[in-house]
């Protein structure tokens, strides 16, 4: 009896453990994100949606546009080395071309020369035939024309005009060096040639020729 009473006695002075409750064990990470947590800060930014097609063609643009203006630059640059080459053809053409002309105004004047001396001489032979011996008459027909051939080239008789270009008339000057006496440069836009010769001055000494001839024969 007595040990039941002491065992009472040494129960109830026991801590009573079985009315505490043992908290949840705490989250301490998960408390500091509670109260800081700040949505508006922590949010990410939203990217707006790239648009790709806008993008691709705006790259095509620029490069077609860069390569458009390098194929005009290499146009232009094949333009000018074109327009150069073209010069220097058509410099060497005109040079070429002044030079074989003034050789032709050159041999033009000595082939008129010759022809006018030969037309002068048939026409002594043909008047001092009838007059003189045919001998006579060619000998007197072949000095007459001689001189008049170097009255030609004297200026003397006939004329020879060159009309042209300054810069052609340069050139034939310096091809009719030597008998640049007798000839008449004018300048103009087109080039002609013109070897003048009035009748009337052959007329006239081929008169005095004759009527020199019939006073001999008179004597």
């Amino acid at each position: 009896m007595l040990r039941g009473i002491g065992m009472s006695v040494l129960l109830s002075r026991l801590k009573d453990f079985s009315a505490a409750v043992t908290p949840p064990p705490s989250d301490f990470l998960s408390d500091i994100a509670d109260d800081f947590a700040q949505p508006d800060l922590l949010a990410a930014p939203v990217e707006e949606p790239v648009d790709v097609e806008a993008v691709r063609n705006e790259a095509y643009a620029e490069g077609h546009e860069t390569a458009e203006r390098e194929l005009a630059e290499k146009h232009r640059q094949a333009l000018d080395a074109m327009e150069a080459a073209h010069r220097e053809e058509l410099a060497a053409l005109r040079q070429k071309y002044e030079g074989e002309v003034a050789e032709h105004i050159g041999q033009a004047f000595q082939q008129m020369t010759t022809a006018v001396a030969g037309a002068v001489e048939a026409a002594v032979v043909r008047v001092l035939s009838p007059l003189v011996e045919e001998k006579i008459a060619m000998q007197t027909a072949t000095a007459f024309a001689s001189k008049v051939a170097g009255e030609i080239t004297d200026g003397e008789t006939g004329r020879l005009q060159v009309a042209g270009p300054e810069r052609l008339l340069e050139t034939v000057r310096t091809r009719l060096a030597a008998i640049d006496a007798s000839v008449d440069f004018r300048e103009t836009s087109e080039i002609e040639l013109s070897f003048q010769m009035g009748d009337s001055v052959l007329v006239t000494r081929l008169a005095g020729v004759v009527e020199a001839m019939e006073g001999l024969m008179d004597e």
